[in-house]
């Protein structure tokens, strides 16, 4: 058999239904919903891991685009793959959303939602963000972006709530934002194992609780009049939420195959 003959085989293979760009498109839903920490009933109150007991008054996200892919992080094992994939992937590789553009390294989108969200994090009852486009197919990773100030809000995120530790209590607001370049504004690859299809829901869990992870309360003068403290770059808890929010640990995902009737 002559080299253009294989050539022809194994591009053939290649375009299977789990392969290079013949997946089999399906609509599913998008939603939102922000999780409580361990052991608590509401997102809006927890402890912090250096004992703060913190109440949020108020936890806005704005966030989108939101891509699913069909790689895991790269600090994810992943399993040897056979002799015959390797061979499919030099013969035809596999198509990437956004060619040259390395926010897409993690191999095909899968599944998408393009537009710009609300996120209120003190709820935990779902939102449901709207109807999604993808291809059948299991995601691994997903990746979201924080939404520069602008039309839809101020700032990207909008924080407000009271910080209390051996009787001391600290009344703080924050306005954190990432207006570019796109690179400071992502949240990239978190880790998720999502069998995508059509009909299912696909999950996007907001944590909290994990923003304020090291965040230091008393390390900011509380005013004398116990009003509150709009934190800024020269205090360390909005330090570390400027740093939290953009962890994949702040987020998490899930997949359920149908939505609720």
């Amino acid at each position: 058999m002559t080299r253009s003959i294989w050539l022809i085989v194994l591009a053939c293979i290649a375009c299977g239904p789990e392969s290079g760009t013949g997946g089999r498109s399906i609509v599913f839903t998008t939603e939102v919903v922000a999780d409580p920490a361990p052991g608590e009933t509401s997102p809006a109150t927890f402890t912090t891991p250096d004992g703060y007991r913190v109440t949020l008054t108020r936890a806005q996200l704005v966030v989108g685009p939101l891509y699913l892919f069909e790689n895991p992080p790269q600090f994810t094992w992943q399993p040897r793959r056979g002799f015959w994939d390797a061979i499919a992937d030099m013969v035809v590789p596999a198509a990437h959303a956004h060619p040259g553009d390395a926010f897409f390294s993690g191999g095909r989108a899968l599944g998408e939602w393009t537009d710009q969200f609300v996120v209120d994090a003190l709820t935990s009852t779902p939102l449901t963000v709207g109807a999604s486009v993808g291809i059948a197919g299991t995601a691994r990773s997903f990746s979201l972006v924080y939404f520069p100030p602008g039309e839809l809000a101020e700032s990207s995120v909008r924080i407000a709530g009271v910080a209390a530790k051996d009787g001391v209590e600290l009344h703080f607001t924050a306005a954190v934002s990432y207006p570019g370049p796109i690179a400071d504004q992502r949240v990239d690859f978190v880790a998720v194992e999502a069998p995508l299809d059509e009909g299912g829901v696909f999950t996007l869990h907001v944590k909290p609780h994990r923003w304020f992870d090291g965040a230091l309360f008393d390390r900011v003068a509380a005013p004398a009049d116990d009003s509150h403290v709009a934190l800024g770059t020269d205090h360390q808890p909005y330090r570390a939420l400027l740093v939290n929010l953009r962890r994949q640990t702040a987020f998490a995902g899930s997949w359920r195959e149908h939505a609720n009737p």
